[in-house]
């Protein structure tokens, strides 16, 4: 296997976590070993390609939108669960609280708003009525319930936000970007996902070669390809590899919108492990905080805007998800960042839904919105104007 140009500091972190990977997939699924992303050697802004750090895009600003599968709103907002951790006798995280588990995204918070705190009274959920992956995901990036209540429907989206950026003028493939751990998104990323830039999982996604074109990012997506998928399994690629692969995506080609999904949480959350759920959350948050990091260094920064949200809830009792589980239909959202008002934890908020994402931007960028039943509405405290709350 080939290394590249890749920095010596990741690259040997990287082929730890591959070498790990590859022997505990042959015993039990368990998550790389080193969740350390801050401990990567990333990407300064000298290496960043000058034509990204000096291009203006047309685009009066860039979205960011993330999402952590199966992450629950409790770890977000209240910090680790002692009795979960007490049931499988383990004191990880005992004590932590939620800034100190997910301190990237506290940091957005405190700059920006969250929505889904139920302590304060504020409800953001997914359509559903199945509350699983790959309805979230497309609710999310179509702005619209999705009809697909599996995850194994074959479909291809009216338009997604993907396509949207794709077709604003100017606009190249790599300037659009779909990233996820789990292979299943590569389905619903785009009407035309030929046009864009898709990498889900090992080895999904029209587009996946292009990557190629630059050394770095081609090696990483090689590695990517060829590691196991612990902790999840099929053609998953684990979020230590997807993560600096959209890092470095972030920093070399500065795209317009850049959607990324890291499904560690739900592969755990499965496997009623829930200090190795935590485990990565945390390793989630220090990718988006790397992201950020690398974002600042680009111009236009201040024009970014950030979205960070779950596809779905979990059950009571941690393990499950979906429609014998109408509890996991509350999944939580921070917006950060250019055009977000500075609002904290939004308390006593009216109903927002995964749906309502595409309809905020699309709003922001002065695009009409879709008059249909299975639309979403633009969240209202993120744009200042009075939109009818839904029934």
């Amino acid at each position: 296997m080939k290394f590249g140009r890749i920095p010596l500091a990741l690259r040997s972190s990287l082929a730890t976590m591959a070498a790990a990977c590859a022997v505990l997939s042959g015993c039990m699924a368990r998550a790389p070993l080193d969740s350390d992303v801050s401990s990567y050697e990333r990407v300064t802004t000298s290496e960043i390609p000058s034509e990204h750090r000096a291009a203006q895009t047309s685009s009066p600003f860039r979205v960011v939108l993330i999402a952590l599968d199966g992450a629950r709103w409790q770890d977000i907002f209240r910090g680790p669960d002692a009795n979960l951790l007490a049931h499988e006798q383990s004191t990880r995280h005992l004590g932590a609280t939620a800034e100190e588990l997910t301190p990237a995204i506290h940091a957005l918070i405190s700059k920006g708003a969250a929505f889904g705190d139920a302590d304060q009274g504020s409800d953001f959920e997914a359509t559903g009525p199945n509350f699983i992956s790959l309805p979230g995901y497309t609710e999310m990036l179509t702005g619209r319930a999705s009809v697909c209540q599996a995850n194994d429907c074959v479909m291809q989206p009216d338009e997604t936000l993907a396509d949207v950026f794709r077709a604003e003028p100017g606009a190249r493939e790599e300037d659009v970007v779909v990233m996820s751990s789990w292979e299943s998104i590569s389905r619903v990323a785009a009407h035309d996902p030929t046009k864009v830039t898709v990498s889900c999982g090992r080895t999904h996604g029209d587009t996946r070669l292009s990557l190629d074109n630059d050394v770095m990012l081609g090696d990483l997506e090689t590695l990517g390809a060829q590691t196991s998928p612990a902790p999840g399994h099929d053609d998953y690629r684990p979020d230590v590899l997807t993560g600096p692969l959209a890092i470095e995506y972030l920093a070399r080609r500065a795209p317009r919108f850049m959607f990324l999904s890291l499904g560690d949480t739900d592969e755990f959350g499965h496997a009623d492990s829930y200090s190795d759920y935590l485990d990565a959350l945390q390793r989630a948050d220090a990718i988006i905080g790397e992201l950020v990091r690398v974002n600042d260094a680009l111009r236009g920064a201040t024009n970014t805007v950030w979205f960070v949200t779950a596809d779905h809830g979990r059950s009571l009792d941690f393990t499950d998800h979906g429609r014998a589980w109408p509890e996991s239909k509350r999944s939580w959202l921070v917006a950060s960042g250019a055009e977000v008002p500075k609002l904290g934890v939004v308390s006593h908020s009216m109903r927002h839904e995964l749906r309502d994402i595409a309809p905020t931007v699309r709003a922001w960028l002065g695009l009409p919105l879709e008059d249909r039943d299975d639309a979403g509405l633009p969240i209202q405290e993120l744009i200042g104007l009075r939109i009818d709350e839904r029934p």
